[in-house]
């Protein structure tokens, strides 16, 4: 399983169930780590000695913030009055997506929505929703840009289906 994690302050530890991992400025220096853990077998009837049995990989970034990937989303910009037109009326959203000037997309992240208090009590909850705002506006994307497996479909039912199962699979890769 892969996460990611905020930065750590390069005098901070990071902890996970009964692994600790004191970050040393002489050990490791600012960026980009990699922390890994292989299950291997040393004796067991039913697996051969030395077989890897399962990894964990966590990613962490030391003082300072993770680069933006290379996904549709260029910037994610907080604010508390994110709006939606809708039949003429004008609706507060959890999110919306824009263009941004450099190319690519902008996520504005309404942080005063019901769903963002109630799934981000602190700061730590935050990439979580974040992810699940980003895969559920996706799909967005691609039928706007008229991109597999969108490209053609003009059926509702069916751009709803291809959107829970692109929203499904996002979800599924980030949770494993």
């Amino acid at each position: 399983m892969n996460k990611s994690y905020p930065p750590v302050p390069s005098t901070d530890k990071i902890s996970d169930g009964p692994f600790q991992l004191r970050i040393d400025k002489t050990k490791y220096s600012d960026g980009k780590c990699h922390l890994k853990a292989k299950l291997i077998c040393l004796n067991h009837p039913d697996y051969l000695k030395g077989q890897e049995l399962d990894e964990v990989a966590y990613v962490f970034w030391i003082a300072q913030d993770p680069p933006l990937g290379r996904g549709p989303f260029r910037d994610i910009e907080r604010s508390s009055d994110v709006t939606e037109e809708l039949e003429g009326r004008v609706v507060k959203v959890d999110a919306k997506v824009m263009p941004h000037p450099e190319g690519g997309y902008k996520l504005r992240m309404n942080i005063d929505h019901p769903l963002y208090k109630k799934k981000c009590k602190n700061k730590d909850d935050e990439p979580e929703y974040l992810m699940e705002l980003m895969a559920r506006k996706l799909p967005h994307i691609l039928i706007s840009e008229n991109i597999e497996p969108f490209n053609g479909v003009e059926d509702p039912s069916e751009i709803m289906r291809r959107s829970w199962i692109l929203y499904s699979q996002i979800m599924e890769k980030y949770h494993t």
